[in-house]
């Protein structure tokens, strides 16, 4: 099932696409897409779609 949400997470400056994608695989999470929504200081909010594994 392909589910869409928002999330945040905690990123140290500089910022690059690939620190991102990084910190989302730590999370279990293997983007289809994302973008950033939002920053707050080192929060990042991003706007995310991914495969969630049937249990």
């Amino acid at each position: 099932m392909i589910v869409s949400e928002n999330i945040k997470i905690k990123i140290q400056k500089p910022i690059s696409a690939d620190k991102i994608e990084e910190e989302l695989k730590k999370n279990g999470l293997t983007p289809l897409r994302w973008a950033v929504i939002n920053v707050e200081n080192d929060i990042y909010t991003i706007s995310l779609s991914y495969i969630r594994k049937e249990i």
